[in-house]
């Protein structure tokens, strides 16, 4: 983005150990093929993140979001 902010989304199943293996952006707009997410106004975009592993009952998965600048 034009701010240099990178977002890093990773999943974890015991918040020990995280990858972002498995999880992909969704994109919201796809006939546009240029950005994955909606401008959201004030300089903001609304994204969307899906991972690939489904959960079992009793099992738990954990998303966090990672921010640095570039």
């Amino acid at each position: 983005n034009e701010e240099g902010i990178e977002y890093i989304v990773e999943v974890s199943s015991d918040l020990r150990t995280w990858s972002s293996a498995g999880v992909t952006q969704v994109d919201l707009v796809p006939s546009d093929g240029a950005t994955k997410g909606v401008d959201a106004g004030g300089g903001m975009e609304r994204v969307v993140y899906e991972t690939s592993s489904a959960v079992s009952n009793g099992q738990r998965q954990f998303l966090r979001l990672r921010v640095r600048s570039k």
